[in-house]
């Protein structure tokens, strides 16, 4: 009898300590940590435009002053007529090479490099005086290398674009007759710009060269 209490007595007192290891158990909690590193990814853009002073047949600006992508001149002997492309690189812009291509078709009767007849300077001498030199290798290209670069690299502001001249004006030649003149035809002065970001090149010819190997 004595015995039957004992062992209820344990029986008790071992499902007492079976509670208690299941309370003790269901309330352990593990040390733990956690950081989490977030990574937002934007693609950055090279953007520019290009536009030039608003002018009449005659080449002068008309006003009130405005800015066009285009005009149409008449030619004649001796004339000056404004032509000032300007290339603005968009604020925001990454750095970028920047080029421009002239493709000008008054080749005989412009004022050329080496006139010294006229005082009015020529496209090319103008391109030059701005900054431009011409990009080895490619035929009327030209690459920025003046003092809104660095090293021949441009980069506009977080919130300031970068505007930079190309030439100001071309001359028709005084010896030029105006049969010529009439024989001539529809010429023009195609004026292109171009840029190329500068992360991943070398140099400017290896961008050029490299992202309009298809043309241009």
């Amino acid at each position: 009898m004595k015995n039957k209490k004992l062992l209820k007595s344990l029986g008790l007192f071992a499902c007492a300590i079976l509670l208690v290891v299941g309370s003790v158990t269901g309330t352990m909690a593990y040390l733990t940590s956690r950081k989490t590193v977030t990574n937002t990814f934007s693609f950055g853009n090279v953007s520019i435009s290009m536009d030039e002073s608003k002018v009449n047949l005659y080449g002068v600006p008309e006003t009130p002053a405005s800015r066009v992508t285009e005009n149409q001149y008449k030619l004649i002997p001796g004339q000056t007529y404004v032509k000032d492309p300007i290339i603005t690189v968009a604020a925001g812009s990454e750095e970028c090479y920047l080029y421009v291509k002239i493709d000008n078709d008054l080749t005989g009767i412009e004022v050329a490099a080496d006139d010294t007849a006229d005082a009015t300077e020529s496209i090319e001498e103008q391109l030059i005086a701005n900054g431009w030199v011409a990009l080895e290798g490619v035929s009327k290209v030209y690459v920025y290398m003046g003092d809104k670069s660095v090293s021949g690299k441009v980069k506009a502001g977080v919130d300031t674009p970068v505007a930079v001249d190309t030439f100001g004006n071309f001359t028709v030649k005084s010896e030029v007759s105006s049969t010529t003149i009439d024989g001539f035809g529809i010429k023009t002065i195609v004026v292109t710009a171009y840029a190329v970001q500068t992360a991943g090149f070398a140099d400017a010819k290896t961008a050029f060269t490299t992202a309009f190997a298809g043309g241009y």
